[in-house]
C-alpha cells in the first residue's frame, strides 16, 4: 500500500513538473486554438467534428455499427476469430482523429498521451468487466529508440494512474523487427506479426484479466497477435482498448 501510494505521488510530482515546462492544456489538440480547461484539450468546435464510439458498435472489436447494420458484429468479425475477448475504443478514424495520432506518434507530442488516457478511462466507467492489469503494446527497441517513446506505453502509464489498474509494462515485448502494418496490403498484414510478440514472463499472467493498451485498432492483425501471445502465456481474457477504430467496411 505504501509503496502504490509513494509511486502515485512520484508519478503526480513528474507531471506536475513537465506540465509546467509543456503546460497540455492551453491548445487544442486538433486544431491548436487556446482552450481553458477543455475535456481530453479538446476545444468544443472539435469535440463536435470528432466521431465518438456510443453504444451501438461491434460487440467483438468495437467498430461503429451503421443504424441500418442488423447484425451485432461488424464485417470483419463476422468473418474473422480474435484471440481477444473484446474491443472498445473511443473514436472513429477520420481526418481530425488521424492528424492527432500522427502529431501524437511521430511530431514529438508525446504530452497527447495523457489526453487520450482520458479518453480511455472515461470509456471504461461505462463498461462492465474486471481488469487485473494493463499491458501497452510494445515497439521493438530499435523503432522505439528511432521515435523516442512507445506512444502506448505512454497512454498506459497515464491510464494505470487514472484508474489504479496496475501497469504491467515489460510482460509482453516485440522480438521482431516488422514492416509498417499501414505499408501492407491486407492480405499480408497477419503474416507480417506471425512470432512478433513473446511474454517476457512466464507465469505471472495465469488466470489474470488483460487490458491491452495501443492507439488504432484496424485490421486487429496487432492486437491479436499481442493477445495470442498473452494467451498462451495463461491469461484468461484480454481486453483491447484503443484511441481510435477503423470504419465498418
Amino acid at each position: 500500500m505504501e509503496e502504490r501510494f509513494f509511486s502515485k505521488l512520484v508519478f503526480e510530482l513528474k507531471e506536475a513538473f513537465f506540465d509546467l515546462i509543456f503546460p497540455s492544456d492551453i491548445y487544442c489538440i486538433s486544431c491548436k486554438n487556446p482552450i481553458f480547461n477543455e475535456p481530453y484539450s479538446l476545444c468544443e468546435s472539435c469535440r463536435q467534428k470528432i466521431t465518438w464510439v456510443g453504444d451501438h458498435s461491434c460487440s467483438r472489436c468495437g467498430k461503429i455499427l451503421e443504424p441500418w447494420y442488423f447484425s451485432d458484429k461488424c464485417r470483419d468479425c463476422t468473418q474473422t476469430s480474435h484471440y481477444f475477448t473484446r474491443g472498445f475504443s473511443c473514436v472513429e478514424y477520420g481526418e481530425i482523429e488521424r492528424k492527432i495520432i500522427i502529431d501524437f506518434k511521430y511530431y514529438g507530442k508525446g504530452y497527447y498521451g495523457k489526453n487520450i488516457a482520458e479518453m480511455m478511462s472515461d470509456k471504461l466507467k461505462k463498461m462492465d468487466m474486471t481488469i487485473d492489469c494493463i499491458v501497452p503494446v510494445p515497439l521493438h527497441p530499435l523503432k522505439e529508440k528511432e521515435r523516442g517513446y512507445n506512444q502506448s506505453f505512454l497512454v498506459a502509464k497515464h491510464l494505470s494512474h487514472l484508474t489504479g489498474l496496475p501497469l504491467k509494462a515489460n510482460v509482453l515485448k516485440r522480438i521482431q523487427y516488422t514492416l509498417p502494418q499501414n505499408k501492407l496490403h491486407l492480405k499480408d498484414r497477419k503474416k507480417n506479426l506471425q512470432g512478433a510478440f513473446e511474454v517476457n514472463q512466464s507465469g505471472v499472467l495465469i488466470g489474470n484479466n488483460i487490458l491491452l493498451v495501443d492507439d488504432v485498432y484496424t485490421t486487429g492483425n496487432t492486437a491479436d497477435a499481442c493477445s495470442k501471445a498473452l494467451v498462451d502465456q495463461g491469461a484468461e481474457n484480454v481486453y483491447i482498448i484503443t484511441y481510435a477504430i477503423g470504419k465498418n467496411e
